[in-house]
């Protein structure tokens, strides 16, 4: 099964910073598809339900961004 955690990025600034956040979250076993809406600094990232908020925070600080979770869909 899939799910959607949306998230707020901080320090998300420019389509470099979206491009570089899609191109490691799409690399990763489990994630599906990453939108980026650089004009609210937010990201949906639809993924197997066995990656957690916390994985994603996790993975998105290793790459300078300070997420912020907003919900599951």
């Amino acid at each position: 099964m899939l799910i959607t955690h949306a998230m707020r990025l901080k320090d998300l600034h420019c389509v470099d910073c979206a491009d570089t956040v899609v191109e490691v979250l799409e690399s990763l076993a489990g994630v599906e598809y990453v939108e980026i809406a650089l004009a609210d600094n937010t990201a949906e990232v639809t993924c197997r339900e066995t990656i957690t908020h916390q994985d994603l925070r996790a993975w998105l600080s290793d790459i300078g961004f300070r997420p912020e979770t907003l919900e599951d869909r």
